[in-house]
């Protein structure tokens, strides 16, 4: 394999297709704004970005690191201009002993959004915030890609004798605070890891420089061979990043990629403009990790079924009631919007105040305080939810914690926040 492998790595995103636009009515319930949708590669497929982690050292090149699958779904206002995107990724595998975090940067502001949810798995949706010290927006997908194992250690998904771990879908649903320029053939944009614990060591597509706050100083280092239009390769020009319109059977640990599909020595020779899928003909597939899965229990489903869109809850309206889920004591709403709401006792008891807010649609408390008896007011006179009086936290009324997280009781009220 020659220098122009690296082209070869740039060539294979020009391969993803955007995907023909349709109509917004069924794809895009959440966003009023959208007339369209569209999608990267296409509806219902995926991509993989394969990672090879030791730079700036070589690796050994098998691209089982860090492998991802990733479709993007583009609501499209009438001009083209996105609205919103939902972003599905995939932890395909763990081939490293290095713990590394999940990062998607991309090429808008970084306050570019008014809304920014995470689910894993289809469980309860987290509120995201933009890394600080970035001038684009840069997510922080995981911190750990283990943790999406289930913590597990060791290789995952790339040693044939070892048990196979299934990945767990995520959702990104990102809705922009006004419609935006963003290309669909540009996915899955800089789609990168990071080291836990020390995230200016980044290690990105040849395409990008890394962010704000990476470590240049890695730059030139050990094997490092990066220009300053071509980074992340080698001396020799090999990338330690790839980006497929497809899933491919990755290769199983310490084999390197070429000796699995020997049809990628001609794809980079031609500059991607041949033998474009080099992974999927001639592969000797009893050196990848799928195809020589007979020996262990039977293969996960490498992506497992898309999670559909998850729109983000309805706000609360002002005096819905409700009661603990655990102790059945009331609670009323005393105000609400996209971004917070207050919910106070309405009489007393026993509050698990983070169930409660998980049920309402928020991510968790904020702040919590006592009353004085007051319902919806703080230590006053006669307040109610449609009369209010002062929202004021001063952290009284604590009365343990079980599984279900903190236990406020008596006559207190709470902050819920996304």
């Amino acid at each position: 394999m020659n220098t122009t492998f690296v082209n070869a790595s740039l060539a294979a995103v020009a391969l993803l297709a955007a995907g023909a636009s349709r109509p917004a009515a069924a794809a895009a319930p959440c966003d009023p704004a959208a007339s369209s949708v569209a999608y990267a590669p296409a509806q219902g497929l995926f991509g993989e970005v394969a990672f090879e982690d030791n730079w700036p050292a070589k690796g050994d090149l098998d691209f089982n690191d860090q492998n991802f699958a990733f479709n993007f779904i583009y609501n499209q206002t009438a001009g083209g201009m996105v609205s919103s995107m939902q972003v599905t990724l995939s932890a395909l595998s763990v081939g490293a002993t290095y713990a590394n975090g999940l990062y998607l940067h991309l090429p808008v502001a970084a306050n570019a959004a008014s809304s920014i949810l995470l689910n894993i798995g289809g469980g309860a949706q987290q509120a995201l915030t933009p890394e600080a010290g970035e001038t684009e927006m840069v997510l922080k997908i995981a911190d750990n890609t283990r943790d999406l194992f289930g913590g597990a250690t060791g290789f995952i998904n790339t040693d044939p004798a070892l048990a196979p771990i299934a990945p767990v879908a995520m959702n990104l649903i990102i809705q922009f605070a006004a419609p935006l320029a963003l290309a669909p053939a540009d996915a899955p944009y800089d789609l990168y890891i990071a080291r836990t614990g020390d995230e200016g060591h980044q290690i990105h597509r040849p395409a990008y420089a890394g962010t704000n706050t990476m470590n240049k100083a890695l730059f030139g280092t050990v094997d490092d061979g990066s220009t300053p239009t071509t980074h992340f390769i080698t001396t020799t020009g090999l990338p330690f990043a790839l980006t497929l319109p497809d899933i491919f059977a990755w290769p199983n640990e310490t084999v390197a990629i070429d000796r699995v599909y020997p049809d990628i020595v001609a794809f980079a020779a031609s500059g991607g403009t041949t033998n474009t899928n080099w992974f999927q003909t001639n592969a000797v597939t009893t050196l990848t990790w799928m195809g020589n899965i007979a020996v262990t229990p039977a293969a996960p489903t490498v992506i497992g079924p898309a999670l559909p869109q998850v729109c983000p809850p309805p706000t609360p309206n002002v005096c819905t009631t409700g009661s603990d889920p655990q102790t059945s004591s009331p609670w009323v709403v005393c105000r609400s919007d996209a971004n917070s709401a207050w919910i106070s006792a309405d009489s007393g008891g026993f509050y698990h105040v983070t169930e409660i807010c998980n049920k309402l649609g928020y991510a968790g408390v904020l702040a919590y305080g006592g009353t004085c008896g007051n319902i919806c007011g703080h230590c006053e006179g006669a307040t109610s939810c449609g009369s209010t009086g002062h929202e004021i936290y001063d952290g009284n009324g604590i009365c343990g914690f079980d599984l279900n997280g903190l236990i406020i009781c008596n006559t207190v009220m709470w902050e819920c926040s996304r």
